[in-house]
């Protein structure tokens, strides 16, 4: 049991992570202008991956909450 809860919280910690790296780094792109042009496309691209990788640690933490 003590495991599992470990397992949630890092998970949790991770997804919170990326959503605040996500936060930081669309601020930084608008203010130096990077999410303009062509790199629109890229940075875009990132934002979209990195997204889905937070929904998945979130999805995968709370189902390990619901085991509980």
């Amino acid at each position: 049991m003590q495991d599992l809860v470990s397992q949630v919280k890092r998970e949790g910690m991770i997804s919170t992570g990326i959503d605040l790296l996500l936060a930081v780094a669309l601020a930084v792109f608008k203010v130096i202008g990077l999410a303009s042009g062509g790199m629109f496309l890229i940075v875009s691209g990132i934002f979209i991956a990195l997204i889905c990788l937070s929904v998945i640690y979130r999805l995968r933490a709370l189902r390990k909450i619901s085991k509980l």
